[in-house]
């Protein structure tokens, strides 16, 4: 991502579309320099279907199964979508005085999500690995035990990501939590002289966990039939009744 043309900006207002959504958090934040308030469009909300086997034996007989499950994680939920928005020039009370159409094709950036609207920007940086600090908190309090197999700590397992900077903060490569979200219902391969796609990694700003995805141009997503600049993979609350809300902020290269 280039910065120096990251000092023009003084407000994104940045439209995510095709999301897949499970909670829709709609934040207007203006700030200077820093990751900026994202509005949010649900067009579709999907989640897995299970489909019962059968048999039919006859009566005296003894059969032996070898029953086979896949079972949805109700403790993670995806976000999916693609990117527009302008660069505009506006006064504190709104008022535009100059703004441009940024070129999607080939926009740079990031999206981030976290579950407070109030992020220090000034102050995020990679999250500690194996549980640590912000990440422990973060999995306590979405009642996840730090020894699940689906706990944060051991889904974000990897560190192989591309270098960026957030609110004039060096991430460096390779440097955070990550993993990257499936291509065409496959896994992608993990290492350092074969970017992935769809690279996502854990930041916090000292007291918010800060989900964060690289952004893509228009790249086939997890099922093949759909392009797509971002995979959002975050945690949630698995306990009955209970909806985690997210806020979404991006940062984009005026390109």
């Amino acid at each position: 991502m280039n910065k120096t043309k990251i000092t023009k900006k003084l407000r994104t207002s940045l439209f995510l579309i095709v999301c897949v959504v499970y909670t829709l958090g709609i934040i207007f934040f203006e700030t200077y320099a820093v990751p900026t308030g994202a509005t949010v469009a649900n067009l579709s909300t999907m989640d897995g279907a299970a489909i019962a086997g059968s048999r039919s034996d006859e009566g005296g007989t003894v059969t032996i199964l070898t029953l086979n499950t896949t079972q949805q994680n109700f403790g993670w939920k995806a976000y999916v979508g693609n990117i527009s928005g302008t660069l505009t020039l506006d006064d504190a009370n709104g008022w535009t005085i100059y703004d441009w159409s940024l070129n999607v094709s080939a926009v740079t950036g990031e999206v981030y999500a976290a579950r407070t609207d109030s992020i220090t920007w000034s102050s995020v940086n990679c999250s500690g690995r194996n549980a640590t600090e912000i990440i422990a908190t973060e999995e306590t309090a979405l009642n996840f035990g730090s020894t699940d197999i689906d706990a944060i700590n051991k889904t974000f397992s990897e560190n192989i990501h591309d270098s960026f900077i957030v609110a004039g903060r060096s991430i460096t490569v390779n440097s955070c939590p990550s993993i990257a979200t499936y291509v065409n219902d496959t896994a992608q391969t993990y290492n350092t002289t074969s970017r992935p796609l769809f690279q996502e990694l854990l930041l916090d700003d000292g007291t918010n966990m800060i989900y964060t995805t690289i952004f893509e141009q228009d790249k086939t997503g997890y099922d093949n039939s759909s392009t797509f600049d971002f995979q959002l993979l975050v945690a949630d609350d698995e306990t009955s009744g209970v909806q985690t809300t997210y806020y979404f902020f991006a940062e984009l290269d005026a390109v």
